[in-house]
C-alpha cells in the first residue's frame, strides 16, 4: 500500500509526491515506568548505575518544548517522556556525578522551558533498588520527605548530593 498522495505542482505541471507524516506522540507515564523497570533490572543484573533526572516545565506549551530540548540532549542510550507538568530523563549507566553532568550540559543549553532549579535527581542503587521506590525516591526529594534535594548549584562547580 502507497502511503504517499500525489498533488500537483504550483504551476500544475507534473504529480509530486509528498509523504504523509504522522505527528509522533510523546511518551507517557505508563511507557516510561516500563522502561524504568527494564532498565532497573538491567542495572541490578549486570550492576551498573542508573541515574533518574525530573525536571519540572513551565509555561503553556512547555512539556512539549522541553521534551523536543532534552531529546536532543540525551545519549543514545538515554530515555525522555513526560508525566503531568515533568519530565523524566532516565540515565542508563550513570552514576549522581554523571547526572550532575548532564545537568550542567542542559543549563550551559538553557532551554528556556525548563526549571533547572526544581531538578530532581535519584540514583540506583544509592536511593533505591526498584523502579518504584526510585521514583518514591524522587518525590521524597521534593520537600515534602526527610530527604534534602539534591541541586545543582547555579555555577555548576559541585556534584550532586555535595552541595549546599
Amino acid at each position: 500500500m502507497d502511503q504517499r498522495r500525489q498533488e500537483t505542482d504550483p504551476d500544475g505541471q507534473e504529480p509530486r509526491r509528498r509523504p504523509w507524516r504522522r505527528r509522533r506522540r510523546a511518551p507517557n507515564a505508563a511507557w516510561g515506568m516500563a522502561l524504568l523497570r527494564r532498565e532497573v533490572d538491567r542495572s541490578r543484573r549486570h550492576a551498573h548505575p542508573l541515574a533518574l533526572v525530573r525536571l519540572e516545565t513551565r509555561g503553556p506549551g512547555g512539556l512539549e518544548r522541553a521534551l523536543r530540548d532534552l531529546e536532543r540532549g540525551v545519549r543514545s542510550i538515554d530515555a525522555v517522556w513526560a508525566e503531568s507538568r515533568a519530565v523524566l530523563v532516565l540515565l542508563a549507566e550513570s552514576d549522581r556525578a554523571s547526572a550532575g553532568g548532564f545537568l550542567a550540559r542542559i543549563r550551559a543549553a538553557a532551554p528556556a522551558a525548563v526549571e533547572l532549579d526544581s531538578a530532581r535527581v535519584a540514583c540506583f542503587p544509592e536511593d533505591a533498588l526498584t523502579a518504584e521506590s526510585l521514583r518514591l525516591a524522587l518525590e521524597r526529594r521534593d520537600g515534602r520527605g526527610a530527604a534534602r534535594p539534591d541541586r545543582l548549584p547555579a555555577d555548576g562547580s559541585a556534584v550532586l548530593g555535595q552541595a549546599e
